[in-house]
């Protein structure tokens, strides 16, 4: 795994398919933001199994499932279940 720093960015990454690089790193989140943003990633695809793939700044976590969106809960604790992703 490579560790590189881009603008507010940690990032881990390995090779993925035919040499591309994806973001993924195992059992940590594979971008954390200087703001406190972090995100979970599974060769290339938001996720996380086992709790929020995303949390932002406010508090607010997401929980995604190889890039799907499946839940959520502000910084209040009101848990959406799961989430309306549109028409």
């Amino acid at each position: 795994m490579a560790r590189k720093i881009m603008n507010d960015i940690i990032s881990y990454d390995e090779l993925g398919p035919e040499g591309s690089a994806q973001l993924h790193r195992k059992n940590h989140p594979a971008a954390i933001h200087a703001t406190g943003v972090t995100r979970w990633w599974n060769h290339g695809k938001i996720h996380r199994a086992h709790g929020p793939a995303f949390t932002d700044s406010s508090g607010k976590m997401v929980w995604i499932i190889g890039g799907k969106p499946v839940a959520e809960m502000d910084a209040a604790g009101t848990i959406t279940f799961p989430i309306s992703t549109g028409p």
